[in-house]
């Protein structure tokens, strides 16, 4: 390393010089600049010398570049062209002979490429750069996709061309080699030539085993090359020659359709182009793969119909074709047995208009279809609500309850609050029954809105009271419950210390292991001010560092002392 480490010498003297020369410095910062300078050097000089050191002189000098362009921007009057022009040469300097050691490293030449590229004074060493590249690493496809694209930004499109086939001579089965070929072609739209990209998806279908949903992504890069669409038909040929069992391929085709590019269409067809006649031809062709999919994928290729016919329909509901196609076709895939999704039925829903029996009858064929559905199940509520038809809603409760399980959470939700604007009675059974639910998730939600729906509906606390520990004794214990409680025994008129010190005796059994409840009641106590607070708080403080995990004990005491630190300081300002 003896060449390196005196050509780095000399390199590094003429840089401070060049450093000092310039003004944009003062001598510390160039004595800090000189100080890291050597001990990169230093590194570089050994002979067990990594590629990480070079990477870190690189890193450092690109650094420094950095910072001269940004001064050379605020201090407009100061040329530093020859510095730049010193640090850009020590860079390549450095790539290059750390290449000469680690020759094997894509990844570092790569990096050197991508360095290349940023400046235009060197496109002459990236060109041989590239070439030995591709020379040592054509085992690699990523490096064919990287030379192409250093090609393509220095305006060198045939090269990139020629670079990306000599990819998919070496690696025919390469699929993204063949997509930026194309993508490649499509951004000179001068020399778009038909035959040439037949050729290339010949080449594909050749070489890809299952290239369907390679083929259809070409088709979307060529929807804005209008002067392609020869192409596009050849890539659908292909798709139904090889690919039409597959629903995505009859999806594409009838999209296309709807776009306004009509697939084998004679002269008499293309005349009549519209966006009604577009849809009537987008209807057309997913009929036409229904009937020729194979059974099992048909349910797939009706959803994707159904889909397509939703989203038109949304862009504009006042359209009749769009309006009664969906109809239709939801009719269809009825009878056809498909099973609907959330989003049919919605959709179903939304058709009929404000006619309460088609209303209710698709309400009730979408509940017994998709029982799991949480939405299609509130809607049913809900409308026999609206109704008030409450025999109904309690039917359609029960059941959506048993189907919908530990998820039913929102259908108690809605169905007690309704009830609650019209029976207290029924509304206590509902809570009771809600609380008694055998899911978790039921009781810990509807425990702490029982307790302060029974302090609302009866304001004498003994009954709120006797509420709460029917329901704080009880499995699934939730802290929500001790919390309303607590605010409950904490109202003016009646603030009873004895009876919310029982609360958080209980709360503390249940939930000892939370910080926040020995600190609450803490609080809660020196809130009383009582004469005798410091032996209550003592014992309380004692029975949290007995009971708290010892992982959360030292957080406690730090919490507590400065809740104490914050006590005392506030009555001393007072």
């Amino acid at each position: 390393m003896a060449e390196i480490s005196n050509r780095n010498m000399e390199l590094m003297t003429d840089d401070i010089l060049e450093l000092k020369k310039c003004g944009l410095f003062t001598d510390d910062e160039i004595n800090i600049f000189t100080k890291k300078l050597t001990q990169l050097l230093f590194r570089l000089s050994k002979s067990t010398t990594q590629l990480q050191d070079f990477r870190d002189s690189i890193k450092f000098l690109k650094l420094l570049l950095d910072e001269v362009r940004q001064r050379t921007r605020e201090k407009q009057s100061i040329k530093t062209g020859r510095l730049k022009i010193m640090i850009i040469q020590r860079l390549q300097y450095y790539y290059e002979h750390a290449l000469r050691k680690f020759s094997s490293n894509l990844n570092f030449c790569l990096e050197y490429l991508d360095f290349l590229s940023n400046h235009s004074s060197l496109d002459n060493e990236g060109a041989k750069h590239v070439s030995q590249m591709i020379e040592r690493f054509n085992s690699q496809p990523k490096v064919f996709e990287e030379a192409a694209v250093w090609f393509k930004q220095k305006d060198c499109h045939g090269e990139a061309v020629k670079v990306l086939l000599k990819g998919i001579g070496t690696h025919p089965n390469e699929q993204l080699l063949y997509l930026d070929l194309i993508d490649l072609e499509l951004s000179n739209p001068q020399d778009i030539k038909i035959a040439k990209f037949k050729k290339y998806l010949d080449s594909i279908l050749k070489n890809i085993p299952d290239c369907s949903e390679m083929l259809i992504y070409v088709l979307t890069l060529l929807e804005t090359h209008p002067n392609l669409c020869p192409v596009q038909d050849y890539i659908l040929d292909l798709l139904l020659q090889k690919y039409s069992n597959e629903e995505r391929v009859w999806h594409t085709i009838a999209t296309m359709e709807l776009k306004g590019h009509y697939y084998n269409a004679s002269p008499e067809e293309m005349q009549k182009k519209s966006t009604n006649y577009s849809i009537q031809r987008c209807i057309a062709r997913y009929k036409e793969g229904i009937a020729k999919i194979s059974t099992k994928k048909k349910p797939a290729l009706w959803k994707l119909y159904l889909n397509t016919l939703i989203h038109l329909q949304k862009g504009n509901p006042n359209n009749v074709l769009k309006v009664s196609s969906l109809r239709e076709a939801l009719e269809e895939a009825k009878m056809a047995k498909v099973p609907l999704e959330e989003l049919h039925w919605y959709a179903w829903l939304d058709i009929c208009g404000g006619n309460e029996e088609h209303i209710m009858k698709t309400l009730v064929e979408a509940t017994r279809c998709l029982p799991s559905s949480e939405q299609l199940w509130l809607l049913y509520l809900k409308f026999c609500l609206l109704r008030k038809d409450f025999s109904k809603a309690e039917e359609v409760f029960a059941r959506a309850v048993k189907s919908l399980g530990r998820r039913a959470a929102p259908v108690w939700d809605l169905y007690v609050t309704a009830l609650q604007l019209n029976s207290d009675a029924k509304t206590e059974e509902l809570f009771k029954r809600a609380v008694a639910e055998p899911y978790e998730e039921i009781g810990r939600k509807f425990k702490p809105r029982y307790l302060r729906w029974s302090a609302m509906f009866n304001p004498d606390p003994a009954y709120f009271r006797k509420v709460y520990w029917e329901l704080a004794r009880e499995r699934p214990f939730t802290r929500e419950l001790h919390r309303e409680m607590l605010t409950l025994e904490c109202r003016d008129d009646r603030d009873d210390v004895k009876k919310q010190f029982e609360v958080f005796k209980l709360y503390s059994e249940q939930f000892g292991d939370d910080i926040d409840v020995w600190l609450d009641w803490i609080g809660a106590i020196w809130e009383q001010n009582a004469p005798d607070q410091n032996e209550e708080v003592a014992k309380v403080y004692q029975d949290a560092v007995k009971k708290l995990p010892e992982i959360k004990v030292q957080e406690f005491i730090e919490k507590y002392n400065e809740r104490d630190i914050g006590r005392v300081a506030k009555k001393i300002t007072k």
